[in-house]
This record gives structure tokens, sequence and C-alpha cells, in this order.
């Protein structure tokens, strides 16, 4: 018996491509690194693997504060570009 293949929403599929289009004009044209990284997990339905990359490598993301929206807005809970606050703040 074959193994069904994963259904991908395909919401996270057309967020993929949206990544993808805003990403290859980045660095002369060569990309982003982790936002293909990125890419290749939500392609794969592996959206917690997804954010754990944005979470992970989002000091690396401010720098493309484009990219960034459309994270924060369509796959993130809470924006990466929220202040952290640490109890000794209060």
């Amino acid at each position: 018996m074959e193994k069904a293949e994963p259904k991908i929403e395909q919401k996270y599929l057309d967020l993929a491509q949206r990544l993808h289009e805003l990403q290859v004009s980045k660095n002369n044209g060569r990309g982003v690194d982790h936002i293909r990284t990125i890419i290749s997990f939500l392609r794969a339905g592996m959206i917690d693997k997804a954010k754990a990359v944005c979470y992970n490598e989002g000091d690396k993301m401010r720098s493309y504060s484009d990219i960034l929206k459309v994270i924060e807005e369509e796959l993130l809970e809470e924006p990466l570009s929220k202040p952290l606050k640490f109890p000794a703040d209060d």
C-alpha cells in the first residue's frame, strides 16, 4: 500500500511562492539562504520547522523588512520585531 502524500494547505504554498519572489532579488540576485530554508519547509508542509527557522534566524531577517513583515503577518503568531521583555523590566 502506498503512503499518501501529506496535504499541504494552499496558504503555505502561496506564502512560500511569495517569499521566493521577495528573496530572489536580494543580495545582488543571490537571494537569502535562511529564507530559502523557510520556503523549503513550507513547501514540504513542515510548518513548525519553518517557524523554528524564523525564530532562530530572526536577527538576520531584520535586514529584510519586507520579507520580515510578510512572515510576521502570514506565518508567526507574534512579531519577531517585538522587543523582548524581561521580568526586571516591570
